[in-house]
């Protein structure tokens, strides 16, 4: 079977089957045209995709003829062959799958229009356009579940959504932009700053320096100008004249001498000895005293 009488199959197929309300999979009988439109091809293809059924003592499919009718009916030949043909349950599967989300996607669009739900968004919405775009329901398909109108006005509400997403998103986006431009402007008014902190730090310093230079140099300057203003003595001279000035007053009371023959009464003497002339030793003492 080529790829094309395969994707034809599993069109037939999954027409022919249902799950009921219980979620079991059952038959599902549908006339040769309807399979047709179903599938969009003529009741020719879908016949000869039919007969490799039915070929070579193969009773997957029955092909009966309606009373009264020209129109002939196709069914499964029995409910087993549902549970044991694996593909078959796939499809069958897959096909509950792919018309729950349809007709998710045609209530939430009833609600949106009374007013009663939102749009969607999230994941919802990214599940719903993956699902749109792998699918691709069309008219013919849908009509097995829903109205045309009903299809458009999910298609509509689909639309609408995946817009408001990328308004949301564009809304998002500038906003982030903003606080990153934000974010920038303030980095660089922080350099800025902190380089007009470290420039003035710096001319601090060297005004420091230089204020320090200048005190310095203002300090020797007095420092030379008290040396030069008078003649500076020699160490040694400067030593040894308080001395000379200090030895030469004892020298002076050596000359206090009492005149000869003559005795004084001294206070200090223990044994009040009486020396002569005290009135002579007061002479010679104020003159002694003159005489210094």
């Amino acid at each position: 079977m080529t790829s094309v009488n395969q994707t034809l199959a599993e069109c037939i197929f999954k027409r022919l089957t249902d799950t009921d309300p219980r979620g079991r999979r059952v038959r599902c009988p549908a006339g040769l045209g309807e399979l047709a439109f179903a599938a969009n091809v003529s009741e020719l293809e879908v016949l000869q995709v039919l007969e490799q059924f039915r070929a070579s003592g193969r009773h997957f499919v029955a092909i009966e003829a309606e009373c009264g009718s020209r129109e002939r009916r196709v069914d499964i030949s029995h409910e087993s062959l549902i549970r044991q043909w694996t593909q078959l349950r796939i499809w069958v599967d897959q096909e509950r799958a792919a018309r729950d989300r349809l007709l998710e996607l045609v209530r939430r669009n009833e609600r949106w229009r009374r007013g009663e739900g939102d749009l969607l968004s999230g994941v919802d919405l990214t599940l719903a356009i993956q699902w749109w775009g792998k699918a691709g329901p069309s008219r013919n398909w849908a009509s097995r579940y829903c109205t045309r109108i009903e299809l458009d006005g999910a298609a509509r509400y689909l639309a609408k959504s995946r817009r408001s997403r990328g308004r949301e998103r564009l809304l998002v986006y500038g906003v982030l932009a903003l606080a990153c431009a934000g974010a920038v402007g303030a980095a660089r008014e922080a350099a800025q700053r902190n380089l007009e902190r470290q420039r003035y730090a710096l001319e601090e310093g060297d005004n420091l320096r230089k204020r320090l230079k200048a005190r310095s140099a203002g300090g020797l300057k007095r420092l030379r100008g008290r040396f030069s203003s008078g003649p500076i003595l020699p160490l040694g001279r400067a030593v040894q004249a308080p001395r000379a000035f200090s030895v030469g007053r004892p020298a002076l009371s050596h000359r206090r001498r009492p005149l000869a023959g003559k005795t004084c009464r001294s206070d200090d003497d223990d044994g009040g000895l009486e020396h002569p002339a005290e009135d002579n030793c007061d002479e010679g003492t104020h003159t002694d005293h003159q005489s210094e």
